[in-house]
């Protein structure tokens, strides 16, 4: 019973994360105006952020909906190798994740994910 709650959280952790990132307050962008600056707010998935260079958040969604497919084949054929690219996989899209905080444009839907897919990386760690 356990292994398959394991399981199953390995496929509802990132799939919950991918879905977070879809809405559309995931990433700030900061932009500059004629007297001041200000916040716009996109999906994960924008476009838009690549275009200025904030790569992180669609790095990070593409690596969660990637991690959510790996799941559902670990839940019928779950093998070591397989564990350890999904475990690789989600420490890459926990730090992309987070690449926002450097400029300070850090969301708290980016924090989720983050978390999510920390909690997905500790849970491939732990229970192999």
């Amino acid at each position: 019973m356990k292994k398959n709650l394991i399981r199953i959280c390995l496929l509802l952790l990132p799939g919950c994360a991918a879905l977070l990132n879809a809405l559309p307050k995931a990433v700030m962008l900061r932009f500059a105006g004629p007297e001041q600056s200000f916040y716009e707010y996109f999906s994960g998935f924008d476009l838009l952020p690549v275009g200025y260079a904030v790569w992180g958040p669609m790095l990070a969604g593409v690596s969660a909906a990637i991690l959510a497919v790996l799941g559902a084949i670990a839940l019928y054929k779950p093998t070591k190798t397989l564990k350890k690219w999904m475990l690789g996989l989600a420490a890459f899209g926990c730090v992309m994740s987070l690449s926002p905080m450097i400029l300070g444009t850090l969301t708290p839907i980016g924090g989720i994910v983050a978390t999510l897919l920390a909690a997905e990386a500790v849970t491939l760690w732990f229970f192999k």
